[in-house]
């Protein structure tokens, strides 16, 4: 082979780029505005301390595929339903792993897989303060960890014992003997609707309490399951790796509407702020929708009809409005 031949050979080798620099930067460009102005952190995305990059959350991913044109599709790898644990030391194990898959006018683009089980901290275990742990749990083999409870100051004045929010007498008690001896912590924590409250935080151990009632997360297993194969595609298709990571998900609050911890949970904002308003929550929703679709189609130079075409999916589901802060929903409704 002479060395012409061989240099040909080396040339249709060649894999060429799909698009020129100047259409790279402008989709590069794109992609930053699109993320800087309708991205809100704590519900698109959160950043963990230490850490380089965000980690991209659920309704983030969900907003960048809208964006893209990306529709998913969910294959199942593996399955464990082990509901009496005869096939793990009896204990119950779920266990779901699934590839997702994103295609584009109907060529695949992007998959990931992603997996979750019942044998992960957050659902084998409940983190709880030695006063709350049942009475029939042996904790002298519980493991533990250094940690604090807080408590707004006017429930533990309260310190109801039944009802709702009621719990032991003994635990409302250590809050008072801290405070008397100096050892509280007085700090602010916001309530469910948004607004600044005394409370007091305390030092204590934690203790990691078997979690009985495992079965009952079974679908939201699952669903977490689907959530990081399909949050690991995206950031494949939409080359978002150079701005966020999925790594570290576990440390941020979850967003998918499961509740993956035990104890009582507040209304949304939108449910809150449609009570304040006297309106439905479905009609604000609504009035989310319209506001989303103007934004959207601002970003992307679109007709609102156009927008509204390309979101209709996302914006159906509503799940991304719901968990919307009341600061949030009304920056939101202030667009023009």
């Amino acid at each position: 082979m002479s060395d012409q031949n061989a240099i040909v050979q080396v040339n249709n080798s060649f894999i060429a780029p799909v698009a020129d620099l100047q259409e790279a930067k402008s989709r590069y460009e794109l992609f930053k505005k699109f993320v800087g102005e309708i991205f809100v952190e704590g519900i698109d995305y959160g950043k963990v301390p230490g850490t380089e990059k965000p980690t991209l959350k659920k309704p983030g991913a969900e907003k960048l595929g809208a964006f893209f044109g990306l529709r998913p599709s969910f294959i199942s790898l593996e399955t464990v339903n082990d509901w009496t644990g005869k096939d793990h030391g009896g204990e119950p194990l779920f266990h779901y792993q699934y590839k997702c898959q994103l295609t584009k006018n109907g060529e695949m683009v992007g998959e990931g897989i992603g997996s979750c089980n019942s044998f992960e901290k957050k659902y084998r275990y409940r983190w709880m303060n030695e006063l709350e742990i049942p009475t029939y749990v042996d904790r002298t083999h519980l493991s533990y960890q250094d940690g604090s409870i807080s408590e707004f100051a006017f429930a533990i004045q309260k310190a109801e014992t039944s009802g709702k929010y009621g719990k032991p007498a003994e635990y409302w008690q250590q809050f008072k003997d801290a405070i008397d001896n100096g050892t509280a912590r007085k700090i602010v924590r916001k309530t469910k609707k948004g607004e600044d409250m005394d409370a007091y935080e305390i030092g204590g151990k934690l203790y990691a309490v078997p979690n009985r009632d495992v079965a009952d997360q079974v679908n939201t297993i699952d669903k977490m399951a689907q959530k990081r194969a399909f949050v690991a595609a995206i950031l494949i298709a939409t080359n978002a790796s150079d701005y966020y990571t999925q790594d570290m998900e576990d440390y941020l609050p979850d967003t998918t509407g499961e509740p993956i911890i035990e104890g009582q949970f507040s209304e949304t904002a939108t449910e809150t702020f449609a009570k304040e308003a006297g309106a439905e929550t479905g009609e604000l929703l609504k009035y989310l929708d319209a506001k989303v679709v103007k934004m959207v189609a601002k970003v992307r130079g679109l007709t609102s009809e156009d927008a509204a075409k390309g979101l209709q999916e996302w914006l159906t589901n509503g799940r991304i409005k719901k968990e919307m802060t009341l600061a949030q929903f009304e920056a939101l409704a202030k667009v023009d």
